[in-house]
């Protein structure tokens, strides 16, 4: 066992001056740290040729952002004083304040933070439009309105699983926290309470229907393990929420025990909790994901370790 302990140590010593980088969203440059531009600015609006998108990178889900990303297929460059996301999908605009400069021919990407969606009506919302305030070669701004495409298909995506969450969370509270384990696994415990409507919510009072957990799953870095500890696609967890919190043990292993890929984390430690969900509309399934609190989130990556540890070197990962 010694030989895990100085492993396990070993391990987490390379780990720890990762983490912190990885854990950190990008960082854009301040309004004190102007970028140089390359070659005189564009005259007019209608000079400028941008091409705008939207897609999600793996640090988004996790802190509620997009990224709108921008081509600049114009001659100037681009110098971007501030940019919204416009979206009758979005409560309020999705803003972004910092400067930023597209160099002509190139392309760069705006991190964002979402707002609360607007979920009435079933229909999927199109991509939202992109108004960017841009300087010209005179020294004023000018409003540039362009349409977005969804790249990679997520925006539509992200809308309705923002909306499933939205009625969920108003009737259930879920959070991970780390649970002790047998040797060679991981620990997870979800906590499952009524939500900010209480407990009436929660049975289907005002605020209007109930939840039923049906399965928890597994994720690139945790492999779920089923009663007996054999690996399973998910973790069944019947459960009907009453008006005390409910506490669900689960078991993983560690689905793969390469340092870079622990160091790199962005979602592994985030869990799909499959759902039913009643209102007066009828039923409807689907998943949330449940983002455990930064500690949490240290706390099982570094169980992570330990397990990974505790292999023999035959057992692979």
């Amino acid at each position: 066992m010694r030989g895990a302990g100085a492993a396990a140590a070993l391990l987490l010593a390379a780990l720890l001056p990762l983490a912190g980088c990885a854990a950190a969203p990008p960082s854009p440059a301040g309004p004190d740290e102007p970028e140089p531009t390359a070659g005189p600015l564009a005259a007019a609006v209608d000079e400028l040729h941008v091409v705008a998108e939207v897609y999600r990178t793996r640090s988004d889900p996790g802190r509620g952002g997009i990224q709108l990303s921008l081509r600049n297929d114009g001659a100037a460059p681009l110098v971007v004083r501030s940019a919204r996301l416009d979206s009758p999908a979005l409560a309020a605009a999705a803003t972004r304040e910092d400067e930023a400069t597209v160099p002509a021919g190139l392309q760069r990407d705006l991190p964002m933070l979402l707002p609360a969606p607007v979920c009435e009506g079933s229909a999927a919302p199109a991509p939202p439009e992109a108004v960017l305030e841009v300087l010209l070669a005179d020294g004023t701004t000018a409003e540039l309105r362009l349409p977005t495409a969804d790249r990679i298909g997520q925006w539509a995506r992200w809308h309705a699983e923002a909306c499933l969450a939205a009625t969920a969370a108003a009737l259930a509270e879920l959070r991970l926290e780390a649970a002790p384990a047998a040797e060679g696994e991981i620990g997870v415990r979800l906590v499952a309470a009524p939500g900010a409507g209480g407990a009436e919510g929660a049975s289907g009072a005002e605020g209007g229907g109930s939840v039923r957990l049906l399965e928890v799953s597994g994720s690139v870095l945790l492999s779920a393990l089923d009663a007996d500890g054999r690996p399973a696609a998910g973790i069944p967890v019947p459960s009907a929420l009453s008006t005390a919190p409910t506490e669900l043990a689960l078991r993983y292993a560690p689905a793969r025990c390469d340092a870079h890929a622990i160091a790199d984390d962005k979602q592994g430690t985030h869990l799909r909790v499959r759902l039913a969900i009643t209102t007066e509309e009828g039923v409807r399934e689907g998943e949330v994901v449940v983002v455990p609190e930064p500690a949490v989130r240290d706390a099982l990556l570094a169980a992570v370790v330990a397990a990974c540890a505790s292999r023999s070197p035959g057992d692979g990962g």
